[in-house]
């Protein structure tokens, strides 16, 4: 009797133990469900974020500033009602790089996060165009040293250690573009 007892007690153990792991399982299934539907969403809200007003929406002046980000300028469009989601915006903002350039933007309530910043990347562009006159290019008959176009000889002395500091720059193999007194040097 002793041993049949035994029998039924290691059984039953055995049904407690397996009952348990199963419930354990159940549980770690569901909180994994409820923890990537949440993550889910969190990254949806971010990237699917419906405008501020339907079309066509109002136009909205923004003007940034030389020490404005990415931050600063969704707080400011949040606050005048052109985004409904800030954090969204700084999120997409950093993840395509957009790169702010002081000026005013003409965005409207009906446009996404993502056409924002490609129209105020686009305007940026050219805000950044018409700032710098003065671009250099090289055209195969003169070059660009020390801002002065022409023969590099023919410089004042002051522009012509500019132009030796690119020329010895140049020769020591750098290899990204650079803007020294003015002119254009590069590979």
């Amino acid at each position: 009797m002793e041993e049949r007892n035994s029998t039924v007690g290691s059984a039953a153990n055995a049904v407690s133990s397996l009952s348990r792991k199963v419930i354990a399982a159940a549980v770690l299934v569901l909180l994994a469900y409820i923890l990537i539907r949440l993550c889910f969403n969190f990254g949806r809200s971010l990237f699917y974020v419906d405008p501020a007003e339907a079309a066509p929406g109002t136009d909205v002046e923004i003007t940034v500033e030389a020490n404005d980000d990415i931050n600063t300028l969704a707080d400011r469009l949040y606050e005048d009602g052109v985004i409904t989601n800030a954090l969204s915006f700084k999120v997409q903002g950093t993840l395509y790089e957009t790169e702010l350039y002081p000026g005013t933007y003409t965005v409207n309530t009906s446009m996404t996060i993502k056409e924002m910043l490609s129209s105020m990347a686009e305007r940026a562009e050219e805000l950044e165009e018409t700032a710098v006159p003065e671009t250099a290019a090289f055209d195969g008959g003169s070059e660009i040293v020390g801002g002065y176009e022409g023969d590099p000889e023919a410089q004042t002395s002051e522009n012509a250690d500019a132009g030796s500091t690119v020329q010895e720059e140049s020769e020591s193999n750098v290899s990204e573009t650079e803007i020294i007194g003015g002119g254009y040097e590069g590979e």
